[in-house]
């Protein structure tokens, strides 16, 4: 493992960090913003839905610069002057569209709350949002410059830190300032929440600007070289990010048509599983987040630089897949022991096709990247995800409510079929356009091994326990130490062929490691 790839594995230790310690802080703080006392039922919705504006309207905003910035600062990062221009025409800019996006929102204000915000009033909330997601787009773009920088300290540091303002405002403004107001503006309950966010993201917003200005990053200019150079690059960009987005309302929208008295449970079921299968995602993102930099600059070494990102992805392959099988084998076993109510064990039956997805979401990162360094060949990428979005709309819609009502199995496998799409339709863009050849049949022979493992280990004592007992297994009985130490089998025996003949290049690279650690620690002590 040479010392590029080590720091690639060291920044995606980080990213995953991160998000881990963010997805804690979010569990820590669920009690509080369900508890009436300070937030409704009714507010905590709208804050919701307001908050779940500002991450599709960012892209509206930004107009997805934060992916040029990730693409093409490794052609301007030898030249300092260069990259000054470069990341202060794209915050200038950003600024510009802001308040644009903020004069139009203003004049389309009725429209605007009649399509997304029936029953809130513009002023104050929605205001605030709209002001808010100019800010986040600007923190956006100043961590997708730490990304681009390899700068995975700083990009993790700042990632938690924010997080954790903001938890700690949304505890001063709902708990300390209770029944407070100023005039006849309260500031707790859904005002205090939403006073948070634009705080919390205007104070990192801020920061980040006078961070690079400070460690002349970059200078306040509008080049219009780099930002046609960059537009061209980003805005067909701009409908992937947002279908990705979208993709996610979906099923939470069907779920909520399908039955008045059930729609709420079948929703919460569903979050239920698609948070713990959360897990696999910390992994992925963290190792595609801190990937791409560095796949753009090994792309500029030509073949050379290609055997190292193949060599890279497959490892990261491994790793990936190996955590899929973990998820999906012991979904069951966590998900019985956090939530500990009858009316959730469905959630875990699900995990396993979401582990699948992110399985077969590993081979549709790694082409993904490659495609979108490919400027030519990057303005297709709608094409991939607005197809499987359309897919996963149109089948959720089928068989979850419109023909069958396969409630949260319609959902999941709907959302199986349509990541399948967009896998394959991109790995075809990619091979087609010749960008680099990964070794597919490798690939696809990891996830066969994932998917088989998951069955092996979750159908047999599961089915036999419910044909023979007609009862589905508990916690803590017997039967489920049985099921756990049969399932823990299946993963060693299913771990060792997805590693397969690479099992000495892993020991090789812990190897690597831990001699490292050692040269550091001697070389402090001397």
């Amino acid at each position: 493992m040479n010392k590029d790839s080590g720091r690639v594995a060291k920044n995606s230790s980080l990213y995953s960090l991160v998000q881990m310690f963010i997805k804690g802080i979010g569990l820590i703080m669920l009690p509080l913003y369900t508890n009436v006392t300070y937030i409704g039922t009714d507010e905590y919705g709208e804050y919701s839905l307001l908050s779940q504006f500002i991450y599709i309207a960012v892209f509206l905003v930004s107009l997805s610069l934060n992916n040029a910035a990730i693409r093409f600062y490794s052609d301007f990062k030898h030249d300092e002057e260069k990259v000054k221009s470069f990341f202060g025409t794209i915050i200038t800019f950003n600024i510009l569209t802001g308040v644009g996006f903020i004069l139009l929102c203003l004049i389309l204000q009725k429209p605007l709350v009649n399509i997304f915000f029936t029953g809130i009033d513009f002023f104050p909330n929605v205001a605030l949002t709209l002001l808010t997601t100019v800010a986040y787009s600007i923190y956006q773009i100043y961590q997708a410059f730490l990304q681009s920088m390899q700068d995975g300290v700083r990009f993790a540091r700042n990632g938690s830190l924010f997080v954790l303002t903001h938890a700690v405002l949304n505890v001063v403004f709902l708990v300390g300032f209770k029944g407070m107001s100023i005039g006849s503006y309260k500031i707790d309950r859904l005002n205090g929440l939403v006073l948070s966010l634009i705080l919390t993201y205007y104070a990192f917003a801020i920061f980040g600007i006078s961070d690079l200005l400070r460690r002349k990053k970059m200078k306040i200019c509008l080049q219009k070289d780099m930002l046609t150079m960059a537009l061209k690059y980003s805005i067909p960009l701009l409908p992937h990010s947002m279908a990705n987005n979208m993709a996610g309302l979906i099923p939470k929208v069907f779920l909520n048509k399908v039955d008045k008295v059930q729609s709420a449970a079948f929703t919460a079921i569903h979050s239920v599983g698609m948070q713990f299968s959360s897990v696999i995602d910390v992994v992925q993102n963290a190792i595609n987040s801190a990937q791409r930099p560095w796949f753009n600059e090994k792309m500029h070494e030509g073949e050379k630089g290609k055997e190292e990102i193949i060599d890279f992805v497959m490892l990261s392959t491994l790793v990936t897949e190996i955590v899929c099988l973990g998820a999906g084998l012991f979904a069951q076993e966590v998900t019985l022991f956090i939530a500990r109510n009858d009316a959730y064990y469905e959630a875990w039956k699900i995990v396993p096709i979401f582990a699948m997805v992110h399985s077969i979401k590993c081979i549709y990162y790694n082409h993904t990247l490659a495609v979108m360094y490919d400027v030519k060949t990057n303005n297709k990428m709608f094409l991939c995800s607005g197809m499987g979005t359309l897919c996963n709309f149109l089948l959720t819609g089928i068989l979850a409510w419109w023909v069958f009502d396969f409630n949260i199995w319609g959902t999941a496998i709907s959302f199986l079929i349509s990541r399948t799409v967009m896998a394959v339709l991109v790995t075809k863009l990619c091979r087609k356009s010749k960008i680099i050849m990964f070794p597919l049949k490798e690939m696809i022979n990891k996830v066969l091994l994932c998917g088989i493992g998951i069955a092996a280990g979750i159908i047999p004592i599961n089915a036999y326990r419910i044909i023979s007992t007609g009862e589905q297994i508990k916690l803590f009985s017997s039967w489920s130490f049985i099921n756990f130490g049969y399932k823990l089998i299946i993963f060693v025996i299913f771990t060792l062929l997805i590693i397969g003949n690479r099992r000495t290049e892993i020991v090789d690279f812990v190897k690597d490691l831990t001699l490292r650690k050692k040269k550091k620690g001697k070389a402090v002590k001397d």
